[in-house]
């Protein structure tokens, strides 16, 4: 098949080099993939591996290789915070997990890797053909600026031929290095910086450098070796450019995607390392679409379809669109078509919002905040109101010097948006909470305003009843109270995405803890947990009847011991007994 991994590798040629510079080779990687695909489950219909891979490029291309070998789907996550990753877990499809982090959890791959290339015996017979699943080989899931999840299938046929659709294109030479900035379980990083180098010969750097000095570091490494690539993001084009001069001259080719760049920063990087960033347009659920390079016009990618609607809404009709998408696939982007064939990106339909009655692009207001040279980073986010305006701006930036006021925000746009429609609010940060490939999750950015996703005020206090003690015998004191979690309460976030669970750590500090403060005034510090049993959930609008019972008669010299248990709507979900010092906490 045309862009299969491996097929232009000889079993001795290098697919990854790591920090240390030791090369592994294309045997080396089979032989890996092939002790790890030893280690997962039968396949069935369906069944899917999910691939969390933080720091090693090499060890998730072997995981990728065993999951498809053992005839799986390979499951890719949007990010790889805990919330995310337990989501997907917890979905029937997934079957296994493979990663590279401390967590414990099965499988970690860098285990069962060799330690060193020559622990595998090479042979000089080509390669055996890439076993692959007979029709989707990867599930591609993307959590977008809303953070609810979606699922992209690709068979072998889409993504392998969208990589040779990039080899022709972009002609890598033989032997090229790639090195990333972006992860390589997004599509964009698994597509240029890793089956694209194994599609065409070459290798890629194991390790994902973001600081620019550690980037050019690499490059600098490969340099030595031959042609490097950098496949990086416009968030971190801005970093390099600033990585010092001609620190990334000996890049043949640098990679932008994800989202726009700024036609000032592909310029300034150009001015300081005299290469010009090849940007590639697409998404998920298109694949590539077009590229451009120097601030012209996107152009196609061969074999991909483009037009525009009445609307000015992109259609694309593509090889890589999944089968049973509709043909063509009409985008949120809006377009504007030259009479060359190229077009322009004008925004996004989704990006357009009405404040109190005019039409505002939110990727505008953020470009041309970036474009004052007062600010590095900004997120503008449309907000609920209930004042007549329907909608409020708030704007997250990043400040290049001191820190600016909402008017100083406002003030900086006046001249090329209404009034009316200027940033109400405006938070400063150190940096904007984005994603490993440079993307923002609304939900991120209203958090920095102090607001869940609906755009609601943050709760971060329950409301609770006095304690009141109740009847018991002689030996035993026992003392209920009441507490109503707010639907808007802030403990929520990360526990889990559409299964909002209180945690157990929230539960123990701000239901136990206070409540044997108020009902046992005498006892100091809490010093242990003992039987703690969490068998039930606690979400959001649960009232909790929180009971502490303690014995009477105890030895006041000795530390007191405190059974408690919550309930909601009469069932127990937690339960344990906790040791508190002696000694007043007030």
């Amino acid at each position: 098949m045309t862009g299969t991994p491996l097929a232009q590798h000889a079993p001795t040629t290098a697919v990854a080099f790591g920090a240390n510079g030791e090369p592994r080779s294309a045997a080396a990687l089979l032989a890996d993939a092939a002790s790890i695909a030893a280690t997962l489950p039968p396949p069935r219909p369906g069944s899917e591996v999910l691939l969390v891979f933080r720091g090693d490029r090499y060890a998730f291309t072997a995981a990728l290789l065993a999951t498809w070998s053992a005839g799986h789907i390979a499951a890719l996550p949007p990010n790889t915070r805990r919330e995310t990753v337990w989501a997907l877990l917890d979905r029937p499809d997934t079957v296994a997990l493979l990663h590279d982090t401390d967590s414990g959890n099965p499988t970690a791959v860098p285990p069962l890797l060799a330690d060193t290339d020559g622990a595998h015996a090479v042979s000089e017979e080509p390669l055996p053909p890439l076993a692959l699943p007979d029709d989707v080989i990867a599930a591609v899931y993307t959590s977008g600026s809303t953070g609810e999840m979606s699922r992209w299938p690709k068979t072998a046929d889409q993504l392998f031929g969208e990589v040779a659709t990039l080899a022709a294109a972009f002609e890598p030479a033989p032997g090229t290095l790639t090195v990333a900035t972006v992860p390589p379980g997004h599509l964009y990083g698994l597509l240029f910086s890793v089956l694209l180098p194994l599609a065409t010969g070459g290798a890629f750097a194991r390790d994902t450098p973001f600081h620019g000095p550690a980037v050019a570091a690499r490059v600098r490494d490969g340099a030595a070796r031959g042609p490097v690539s950098l496949v990086t993001v416009p968030a971190h084009i801005r970093s390099l450019t600033a990585a010092g001069d001609g620190a990334f001259t000996p890049c043949s080719r640098v990679y932008s995607s994800t989202a726009p760049l700024a036609q000032d920063d592909a310029r300034a990087f150009f001015e300081a390392h005299g290469v010009v960033p090849t940007e590639i347009f697409g998404s998920s659920e298109t694949g590539g679409v077009a590229t451009r390079t120097g601030g012209a016009g996107w152009s196609p990618l061969p074999g991909v379809g483009v037009a525009a609607g009445p609307d000015g809404r992109l259609s694309v009709d593509s090889p890589f669109l999944a089968p049973g998408m509709p043909r063509p696939y009409v985008t949120s982007d809006v377009v504007d078509f030259a009479p060359d064939g190229t077009f322009s990106h004008v925004g996004r339909v989704d990006g357009v919002v009405k404040v109190a009655g005019i039409r505002v692009s939110l990727p505008s207001m953020e470009r041309a905040l970036c474009a004052t040279g007062q600010v590095s980073d900004a997120a503008v986010v449309a907000v609920p109101t209930d004042d007549g305006r329907g909608q409020a701006l708030f704007a997250a930036i990043v400040p290049t010097g001191a820190p600016l006021d909402a008017p100083a925000v406002r003030a900086l746009l006046e001249d090329q948006f209404e009034r009316a429609s200027l940033p109400r609010r405006v938070v400063c940060v150190e940096a904007l909470p984005r994603e490993d490939n440079g993307k923002l999750q609304r939900a991120r950015v209203l958090r920095l305003f102090g607001l869940d996703p609906s755009g609601a005020p943050v709760r971060w206090d329950l409301d609770v009843e006095p304690p009141a003690a109740e009847a018991a015998d002689s030996d035993v004191e026992v003392w209920t109270r009441r507490a109503h979690v707010p639907e808007t309460y802030g403990w929520f976030e990360g526990h889990f995405p559409g299964y909002p669970v209180l945690a157990g750590a929230v539960q123990l500090d701000q239901l136990l803890v206070p409540a044997v403060r108020d009902a046992f005034s005498t006892l100091g510090p809490l010093r242990r947990l003992d039987r703690v049993k969490f068998g039930g959930r606690i979400g959001p609008g649960a009232t909790v009847d929180v009971e502490l019972r303690r014995k009477r008669h105890e030895d006041p010299d000795a530390d007191a011991s405190v059974e408690f248990q919550f309930r909601v709507g009469g069932a127990v979900c937690t339960s344990g007994r906790a040791t508190f010092e002696r000694g007043s906490t007030r």
